[in-house]
């Protein structure tokens, strides 16, 4: 996945190459195990460049759903199951009532995974999600 340029100095960029040094040997391996890769692919996701707008952010926090699961970063809590709030969208918390958005709900974007640069965001994509439903 293309990556924005990161600034390198800011505390998250200081994490990803803290992390890096733990999780890629020297010489670079030409396999690594899955467990490895979910670790850098979680620091990578939660630790976005501070200099990075909120868009960005979105998109590449947003890139990370479209790996496969055995390495896709740890789940957020708005991912939990049986959670009362989970839309069934990532990044998204809502209620639903048998599958359709509750006539009082408010929709969110999750504020600690932050997949979605606004509100306004989460509600277009879980509006588009339950349209593909239909």
């Amino acid at each position: 996945m293309p990556q924005p340029t990161r600034c390198g100095e800011c505390m998250a960029c200081r994490e990803v190459e803290q992390t890096k040094k733990m999780v890629m040997p020297n010489p670079p391996f030409s396999h690594a195990s899955n467990d490895s890769v979910r670790v850098w692919n979680t620091t990578l996701a939660e630790n976005p460049c501070g200099t990075w707008d909120p868009e960005t952010v979105s998109n590449y926090r947003l890139a990370f759903d479209k790996l496969s699961e055995d390495i896709r970063p740890r789940p957020c809590d708005c991912e939990a199951p049986g959670a009362f709030f989970t839309s069934g969208v990532p990044g998204i918390v809502a209620h639903l009532d048998d599958g359709k958005l509750a006539p009082d709900a408010t929709v969110e974007r999750c504020d600690m995974c932050r997949r979605y640069a606004t509100d306004a965001a989460a509600l277009k994509a879980l509006q588009a999600h339950l349209l593909e439903q239909v």
